[in-house]
């Protein structure tokens, strides 16, 4: 999720710096037309040869002007040519707003399925053993048939009212080890296919490590896989 942040602030950052350099140029281009302008009606040419002062400043102000704008134009083009494209931005925001709803979800796996059950009860007591009541949502995941007729118990994905509640049930969960009704029962970040991908990996690692090195204590934190001794 932070990584997600910080792209997307990355690219608001680089167009404010785009839009402000721009403006910066935009400024100084009309100053220069102001002065010229001053200049002009400073003039106080001879009767004789007004006209043709008057049309030989006109000209330079013209002039200055057209290459002042085409300056500014390609200023602008140029630094639009480094900025992300509105593909990108979209996506970029996709992500995010994506990762965030995510946040505010936890996946059970584990949690006995019953026919006509009151899901949401039934998850709240789960949460009730880690000393925690927050507000939710839940329903199971997958299609019923897919655990009919089976053993398959399908996982539940319970949605909070903020990704605090979530991240305080999820920071508790491995206290639900200490419970025997709900020893099986395992709760998980909402992740992403990918995700889900990298962590099966992680897992089948930190599998071989435990049977390789028995007198370590292998465990995953924060994406990683970390060994200590003992106790």
């Amino acid at each position: 999720l932070s990584s997600g942040i910080n792209a997307e602030y990355g690219v608001i950052q680089h167009l404010l710096r785009v839009l402000y350099l721009s403006k910066l140029d935009l400024i100084d281009s009309q100053k220069r037309m102001i002065k010229l302008k001053e200049e002009l009606k400073s003039k106080k040419p001879d009767k004789e040869n007004e006209e043709d002062r008057t049309h030989s400043i006109q000209t330079v102000v013209k002039r200055t002007i057209q290459e002042e704008m085409r300056s500014y134009s390609d200023v602008v083009a140029t630094r639009c040519q480094t900025a992300p494209a509105p593909t990108s931005i979209q996506c970029a925001v996709k992500e995010v707003i994506e990762q965030e709803d995510r946040g505010k979800n936890l996946i059970i796996h584990g949690l006995r399925e019953e026919p006509d059950e009151k899901l949401a009860d039934k998850v709240l007591s789960v949460f009730q053993c880690l000393g925690e009541k927050p507000r939710i949502e839940a329903h199971r995941i997958g299609g019923v048939k897919a655990a009919t007729g089976s053993a398959v118990t399908r996982p539940v994905k319970v949605t909070f009212t903020n990704s605090s509640s979530a991240r305080l049930i999820l920071s508790k969960s491995k206290n639900l080890r200490k419970h025997q009704d709900y020893i099986s029962v395992f709760v998980n970040p909402d992740r992403t296919r990918e995700e889900r991908l990298q962590f099966k990996e992680l897992l089948l690692k930190l599998r071989a490590l435990k049977s390789n090195q028995p007198k370590l204590k292998h465990f995953i934190r924060n994406g990683a896989i970390q060994s200590e001794l003992r106790d």
